[in-house]
């Protein structure tokens, strides 16, 4: 299942109060922490459900934990190689 990671532009989640007030009520600073706290809950979710499931690099290189078998998706970088 593929599990995404890139969906939404920050400015987006910059133009709404709900989500600000979220990320300064939890200390997050940039977005992309934002973004991670949400795709760590998705991949817990699929992971106890035992689904296999593929990202985009972009979780990965923003810290998310991910199995170690993961499938990634990159498409701006050729650093990580299988």
């Amino acid at each position: 299942m593929h599990l995404g990671g890139d969906e939404v532009p920050f400015n987006c989640w910059a133009s709404n109060p709900n989500i600000t007030d979220f990320m300064h009520k939890n200390d997050l600073k940039h977005f992309a922490d934002l973004e991670s706290i949400w795709v760590q809950g998705i991949i817990e979710i699929a992971q106890k459900l035992d689904f296999e499931y593929v990202v985009w690099e972009e979780v990965f290189t923003n810290g998310v934990k991910v199995r170690f078998f993961l499938k990634l998706e990159t498409k701006f970088s050729k650093k990580y190689k299988a």
